[in-house]
């Protein structure tokens, strides 16, 4: 009803997060199939932007399965100074979950066409 369009976006960012978590520690791979479903369900009927969907996905996914980066900090045992660590881990985190959610949203627009409308197709 009305606009669904950001249920789309949370969701996507949602399975994301969960395909992340699915990995270890928690290990628990079966939800892994889960976390695809809305990559599989996206290009079936009206779908939102295919390199959006994906973006969001991967960046969910490594960012929630790379939280071990974060548990790096303080870095004063490779001789980082304290000040400089946290922001060093962080960025490092989030450079990490972007580049994850590019090669994602890559394989988004490969899969799902560059951002053509469902109407365009037969």
């Amino acid at each position: 009803m009305g606009n669904d369009r950001h249920v789309w976006w949370l969701t996507a960012l949602g399975a994301g997060l969960l395909a992340g978590v699915a990995l270890p520690p928690v290990g628990f791979p079966p939800l892994l199939w889960l976390a695809l479903v809305r990559l599989w369900v996206a290009p079936q009927g009206h779908r939102p932007r295919p390199f959006l969907l994906g973006f969001l996905w991967g960046l969910g996914a490594v960012l929630a399965s790379h939280r071990w980066l974060l548990w790096l900090h303080p870095l004063d045992w490779v001789g980082v100074p304290g000040p400089l660590s946290l922001p060093l881990v962080t960025g490092l985190w989030i450079a990490l979950g972007l580049l994850g959610g590019c090669w994602w949203a890559s394989g988004g627009c490969w899969w799902g066409g560059w951002g053509s409308s469902a109407s365009a197709r037969p």
